[in-house]
């Protein structure tokens, strides 16, 4: 059993510290700057929180910092011997930013999109993993093993780019479901009735490959379709920017 310390009780902080206490570890506290955010984590694994960064205890084995990028460039004062493990969950930030707090530094990097409330099945997520040191890998794989059989050892450029592939398909793909919901509020059209062709997209992505599985007007050249639809958009210059711009991008990648 491993002692664990959260830091940060956002939303992977959340449901990393609920799995990682399922697996056989032990939760022995959480911070957040935000108090209340704190005591509803600690709460939910019945251990001790706080909103004070001096205030961590110093008796946990690995300390797993689920934190904002920027903050993690930062120093948050943490004050812990330079034997315990430090891990962060980052998919963009150097592994090495730990080397301040401790000797004993790693990565671990679940991809997945993470909500406080939803739970997830970590046997379908891909966690990845990068160390400072053998000790460090072995701890951490040891920790990865005890939530999902797809565990990756990845260097931080891999990462980086992996983490620049995740925005695509997740961020930026969200933000275009989005709209197209709009799309449909407005004309009061219920937005499930996009859900099969939203996941048969996804499906053929990944069996026949994106490239090869792309469809449409711009792929086509329909002009007087991508007229039309501009037409739809309408005043929203920000929108009809989108609109050419990826039109443009797919028809270019195809010619």
């Amino acid at each position: 059993m491993r002692k664990i310390y959260l830091i940060g009780a956002g939303n992977l902080g959340t449901r990393l510290g609920i799995a990682l206490q399922k697996s056989g570890n032990q939760i022995v506290g959480v911070y957040s700057k935000t108090l209340s955010s704190a005591q509803q984590l600690g709460e939910l694994l019945h251990c001790t929180y706080t909103n004070e960064i001096s205030s961590v205890s110093n008796e946990a084995d690995i300390y797993i910092l689920s934190l904002k990028d920027d903050v993690l460039y930062a120093d948050i004062q943490l004050n812990i011997p330079g034997n315990k493990i430090i891990l962060h969950t980052s998919g963009s930030v150097e592994m090495e930013v730990l080397s301040k707090y401790s000797y004993n530094y790693g990565v671990f990097y679940p991809l997945f999109t993470f909500t406080k409330e939803k739970d997830v099945h970590w046997k379908d997520i891909p966690i990845c993993l990068e160390s400072g040191n053998d000790h460090v890998q072995e701890i951490l794989a040891e920790l990865a093993q005890g939530l999902s059989p797809h565990v990756y050892q990845i260097n931080s450029g891999q990462r980086a780019s992996l983490h620049f592939a995740a925005v695509w398909v997740n961020n930026f793909t969200n933000h275009l479901l989005s709209i197209a919901e709009d799309v449909c509020k407005k004309e009061n059209i219920p937005f499930a009735i996009l859900e099969p062709i939203a996941i048969e997209t996804v499906k053929k992505a990944f069996t026949m490959g994106a490239f090869s599985a792309q469809t449409g007007p711009a792929m086509r050249s329909d002009r007087k379709t991508l007229e039309k639809h501009l037409k739809l958009i309408g005043d929203d210059e920000m929108l009809s920017t989108l609109y050419i711009y990826m039109s443009k991008a797919i028809r270019s990648a195809h010619l």
